[in-house]
């Protein structure tokens, strides 16, 4: 075994349930790269989900309603753009805003 300790912290809801983890600060842990992530839980039935996209650098997407069976359907048009994911770009004469041109 080593000193490392992780939580998995679930919410159970009514009408749902969530779960994330956490990795508590530690000695034996100061930096570390999550090379991939393989959760997965099967469902019986097909229920409703509130969901996001997955994405390397945010989770700043408006969240799905959905059915289970329709969420790879729904994928492409889930990515949304949002404030976190516009561009900031400049005009290099100017130096103004692509909004300040306009």
């Amino acid at each position: 075994m080593n000193d490392r300790s992780i939580v998995v912290r679930f919410r159970l809801f009514n009408d749902g349930l969530g779960f994330r983890y956490e990795f508590p600060q530690q000695k034996s842990l100061n930096y570390f790269v999550i090379k991939e992530e393989h959760s997965q839980f099967g469902m019986e039935g097909n229920h409703i989900a509130f969901w996001i996209p997955g994405d390397y650098d945010t989770q700043e997407y408006d969240y799905t309603i959905s059915r289970l069976s329709e969420i790879r359907g729904l994928m492409k048009e889930a990515i949304t753009p949002n404030s976190s994911q516009t561009p900031f770009l400049t005009d290099r004469c100017t130096n103004r805003t692509d909004d300040e041109n306009r």
